[in-house]
């Protein structure tokens, strides 16, 4: 990129980065993990994984449906660390630039 002939043009990348919505892989997969031990040993609800991972329950019920599978990278590394595992194993940047919102607009 010609960052060094436009200077205006140059990214923060924690601001992109942290601004990035991330995709459930498959909601099933998070029910299977919520039913084992996780990094603190217990088996998870969806409220009590809501309580771990400081996320509303319903966006736990909503990932686990399908009904909006987009969250942000916080959220994932929250949840993902809960179940304990690492967040790519659950997770991946999601490619469409559609948010909660924009999805929830549609409905």
């Amino acid at each position: 990129m010609l960052s060094y002939l436009y200077p205006q043009m140059r990214m923060n990348t924690r601001t992109v980065d942290a601004s990035m919505r991330y995709r459930i892989h498959d909601g099933d997969l998070l029910k299977r993990l919520m039913k084992h031990p996780g990094s603190d040993g217990a088996v998870h609800t969806v409220r009590s994984l809501a309580k771990v991972a400081g996320v509303s329950w319903s966006k736990i019920h909503r990932l686990t449906t399908g009904t909006r599978p987009t969250l942000t990278r916080a959220q994932a590394d929250s949840i993902a660390a809960a179940v304990g595992v690492r967040r790519a194993s659950l997770f991946s940047p999601s490619t469409s630039a559609s948010t909660d919102a924009d999805e929830e607009s549609r409905k």
